[in-house]
């Protein structure tokens, strides 16, 4: 368990399936969703289930405290190798604009560089999802390059920011 202020992230459990299926399909959340779709609830759930195996990838639920309900999850893609990771979240939009996302990204990025001994951790965002490069610029990450034209996105190719956060 991560403790991030307002929020804490927790380990997936398999009792946490239907709620992140509900939130990850949310229109506004599939709208910045770089898939640009939906799964069903049966795909959704064998994913999640194998990450249960896999050492490459650690995913957690992000609780608000106030609460104790679920309002998001945060994905983390490891490379153990190279002692680098990549992230990805959804937090519901009915709790955008909270302060939850930048809270999150510092409690992980954090929790990896240092807790887990990385040197490095990154992200991919779209170029005009303008919410996410501002958590992420919060939290200390820098941008690092731009993708030209790498993502099609609602009927148009879009640039991918990389912005990454290294170990101090």
């Amino acid at each position: 368990m991560i403790d991030a202020g307002e929020i804490t992230l927790r380990s997936l459990e398999r009792e946490d399936f239907r709620r992140l299926w509900e939130i990850r399909n949310e229109a506004q959340v599939l709208f910045w969703d770089m898939h640009d779709f939906g799964f069903s609830f049966d795909k959704l759930e064998r994913i999640y289930a194998s990450y249960f195996d896999d050492e490459k990838i650690e995913l957690f639920v992000i609780v608000e405290k106030s609460s104790e309900k679920i309002v998001g999850e945060f994905r983390i893609y490891l490379d153990w190798r190279n002692r680098v990771a990549q992230f990805g979240l959804s937090i519901s939009h009915v709790h955008w604009n909270k302060g939850y996302a930048s809270e999150a990204i510092k409690a992980a990025s954090n929790y990896i560089l240092y807790s887990m001994d990385f040197v490095r951790v990154s992200v991919n965002i779209l170029q005009s999802n303008q919410a996410s490069i501002k958590a992420f610029t919060n939290a200390s990450f820098i941008h690092e390059a731009t993708l030209k034209k790498t993502i099609l996105h609602n009927g148009k190719h879009e640039d991918l920011l990389v912005f990454a956060r290294l170990r101090a």
